[in-house]
């Protein structure tokens, strides 16, 4: 206290001299290794106001408590290290500027601020530009790659991720070729193509052989999300969910959360899709409870509100999940992580059915198709073209009469739409067909073909809806979906 009280009497000019002796000191005693008083001697420069001595203690501090996983610690001084950069308008080694910019940008995507990274990225070019030489340039261009991914510009990340690959061939740098493959993945799997499937398992392929032996947890960690998720797009659940436990497994006993919320991810969208929601559930919760970064956090919350969602006839499900998929939506739009849509739209707009406002929640979902094929997230479109078909097949075949509640929230829904309902269902599940069969979507396919043979059936037309059945049969020599085959052998069987 007393300390403090003589501090507060000292005039401006000798608190700095006062910070200036301490620091100097400091650097004395830690001479042979400054990186360990690196935010001391970091804060002293600074109340000292000598900024060119601040910033290399700065930038020191903050990948010192990156490595220690402190990211908030680490993007003060990062922040404060560009801050004061700009601010004296100070020259920077190529050295200082990599270190920099590397760190920061790790911490902004381990905390989901992609919109962040793009303005740094694109207002600091010429700064950037100077550090071209240094090894870690190739790393601020894969994180850089996987920000505009994240932003929903895909042609920019490309560009990004080529020129991290590109560095990393000419110098003979095994992670700067790694980290942009990592990137090209979240790139086809964010918007799968035609062709997405054999691009993302030659980019599989060239991680591993680089990697060899090496057990490398967070290559491993990220290589193996992609290709579950790569197998999800495709309908294949049941892989996903065993790779998920090998990686949930792996990170609890090596205490790497990335691991634990990137396995989570995989085992409860994967039992979701299984109906397995009560499991789905308890992944979800267990991974955004140890998820290291917000995105992985971020998922898992989404995939947990999305559940529930599905089990809507457990109590208070339907409100909790409503209510947990606002959040994320809330927290992606405070972060400007624009690739929160993909996690919100259309489960945002199934609440809403499930609640009972059925026009507004159809409305929602079509606007969440639009926006999926704006940005080229097929899967993403054609799910929601299904959850339509469901909802419309729901609405023709419902034997229970709706409440007056209900009648008056949907009045004009009801009067302009129910006459059309087994037209509307046909057309959402053949809109969701025609992406599948150009995507290699199978899931997608086989789950459209069931919807459309359950139309058939109750328009009476049963060769229609056998055909349909055989068809949705056949899509299972190339995936693993237990339950929609066990679904659809049993409606065959009803024709036999």
């Amino acid at each position: 206290m007393y300390k403090r009280q003589i501090y507060d009497t000292l005039l401006s000019k000798q608190r700095k001299d006062l910070h200036a002796l301490i620091a100097k000191e400091l650097l004395n005693r830690y001479a042979n290794r400054p990186q360990e008083a690196a935010e001391t001697l970091a804060w002293h420069f600074d109340a000292a106001d000598m900024p060119e001595q601040a910033v290399p203690h700065l930038i020191t501090a903050g990948v010192r408590n990156l490595n220690l996983f402190s990211l908030d610690a680490a993007n003060r001084s990062f922040d404060r290290a560009f801050t004061l950069t700009q601010d004296h308008e100070l020259i920077l080694t190529g050295e200082q500027i990599a270190t920099l910019f590397a760190g920061w940008f790790e911490v902004q995507q381990w905390r989901a601020e992609f919109g962040r990274t793009v303005s740094l990225f694109e207002s600091q070019t010429e700064r950037l530009a100077t550090a071209a030489d240094d090894p870690r340039y190739a790393r601020i261009l894969g994180l850089a790659g996987v920000a505009y991914c994240q932003n929903m510009q895909f042609d920019l990340a490309r560009k990004q991720l080529d020129g991290a690959i590109a560095i990393g061939e000419r110098t003979g740098d095994r992670d700067a070729i790694i980290l942009g493959c990592l990137g090209l993945m979240v790139i086809e799997c964010t918007r799968p193509q035609p062709g997405y499937w054999e691009r993302n398992h030659a980019l599989i392929d060239r991680i591993n052989g680089l990697l060899g032996d090496d057990p490398h947890p967070y290559y491993r960690t990220y290589c193996t999300f992609y290709e579950c998720w790569s197998h999800s797009i495709r309908g294949d659940f049941n892989y996903p969910i065993a790779k998920g436990h090998v990686l949930f497994d792996l990170g609890q006993r090596t205490n790497f959360s990335g691991a634990i919320g990137w396995g989570a991810i995989c085992i409860a969208y994967n039992e979701a899709q299984s109906e397995n929601f009560e499991k789905a559930i308890e992944y979800a919760s267990a991974g955004a409870e140890a998820a290291g970064g917000q995105v992985d956090r971020m998922v898992c919350l989404a995939v947990k509100g999305y559940s529930m969602l599905m089990s809507a006839e457990v109590p208070g499900n339907l409100e909790a999940g409503t209510r947990i998929i606002k959040d994320v939506g809330a927290l992606g739009n405070s972060l400007d992580y624009r690739g929160v849509e993909n996690l919100v739209d259309g489960p945002l707009g199934l609440a809403q059915v499930l609640a009972g406002d059925i026009g507004r929640g159809i409305r929602r979902i079509r606007l969440a198709i639009e926006n999926a094929m704006t940005i080229g997230n097929l899967h993403g479109a054609a799910l929601s073209h299904i959850a339509l078909g469901m909802i419309y097949l729901q609405v023709m075949t419902s034997k229970e009469r709706p409440t007056l509640e209900m009648l008056k929230n949907n009045a004009m829904f009801l009067l302009r739409e129910a006459p059309f309902a087994k037209s509307r269902a046909l057309a959402q599940f053949d809109a969701a067909i025609a992406l599948g069969r150009d995507v290699d979507m199978y899931g997608v396919v086989a789950q459209a073909l069931y919807g459309k043979a359950v139309v058939f059936e109750a328009k009476r037309q049963h060769g229609a809806a056998r055909a349909a059945l055989i068809e949705a049969q056949d899509v299972f020599q190339h995936i693993e979906w237990p339950i929609m085959q066990s679904r659809i052998q049993s409606a065959l069987a009803k024709y036999e």
